[in-house]
């Protein structure tokens, strides 16, 4: 895993799939190409739009619908990222959406150069509260096996940091062991392990896009794959990670399942 980091992320040496290994707009060209629904984009800009006149990011969003993700092209965690339902409140911070600070944000941001605009999924069954962010599947793929996926059942922002609520299961819906690190600290996430949500009406959807996504980006994986009323749509892949991404079981299993200079042989 190292030693694929620091080729893709400081060498720059060529990886399995064509696009660059943060680029959300060619992750979704990918996924759509090998058959996978994806979030819709509604606005594409360069940050230096918004630093030169702050007026432009209003623009931009009354040319969106009223339920949008914001977020850089290139981003990762959340920086930056406005999650914005009915145009008015904003999920990661779970308070009115403001779009004067966010344009504020863009403006003095130093690290991402452009900027995206994407729908805000909807949960498959339609009854998610509408303050909460929609469900996020985690599977973690070895090119077309899926070894494990982690379920992100929600995220609330509480004082100064956030618990995310998580579930585990198989490619069959089987409650399995977390994956996850669970830290103690409320600034970088505190952990609560709860029981397996309703399974979505379109897993069998899900599993075979996240087979297929797998398969197609040739290297040990974690796709985000979303259950909405439309069915399976791509999030997005996380082909990056350190060693506090997971646990030991998820360590001994990666080792044991990792094939090749890539993890998918």
């Amino acid at each position: 895993m190292a030693d694929r980091k620091l080729r893709w992320e400081f060498l720059g040496r060529p990886t399995p799939f064509p696009f660059k290994i943060l680029d959300k707009l060619g992750q979704k060209a990918f996924a759509k190409e090998h058959g996978a629904d994806v979030p819709a984009t509604l606005a594409v800009f360069d940050a230096a739009e918004i630093a030169a006149d702050k007026s432009a990011l209003r623009s931009h969003l009354a040319r969106c619908s009223s339920d949008f993700v914001l977020k850089p092209v290139h981003g990762y965690q959340n920086k930056q990222a406005f999650a914005v339902r009915g145009g008015a409140h904003d999920l990661l911070r779970n308070k009115s959406f403001d779009v004067n600070a966010a344009a504020d944000v863009i403006a003095a941001d130093d690290e991402f150069s452009s900027y995206m605009v994407e729908e805000l999924l909807a949960d498959e069954r339609g009854d998610a509260a509408p303050s909460r962010l929609p469900v996020d599947f985690k599977f973690w793929c070895f090119g077309p096996t899926i070894a494990h996926v982690t379920i992100m059942v929600s995220r609330e922002r509480r004082g100064e940091g956030y618990t995310v609520a998580v579930a585990d299961c198989d490619e069959s819906f089987t409650p399995q062991p977390t994956w996850c690190a669970l830290p103690t600290s409320a600034e970088s996430g505190l952990v609560e392990l709860v029981p397996l949500p309703l399974k979505p009406l379109c897993w069998d959807h899900m599993v075979a896009t996240a087979r297929r996504l797998g398969a197609a980006v040739g290297a040990f994986a974690r796709i985000d794959i979303y259950a909405t009323p439309r069915g399976a749509v791509f999030g997005e892949f996380q082909l990056l990670f350190d060693l506090v991404d997971w646990n030991d079981r998820a360590d001994a299993a990666i080792r044991t399942m990792w094939r090749g200079r890539d993890g998918a042989g």
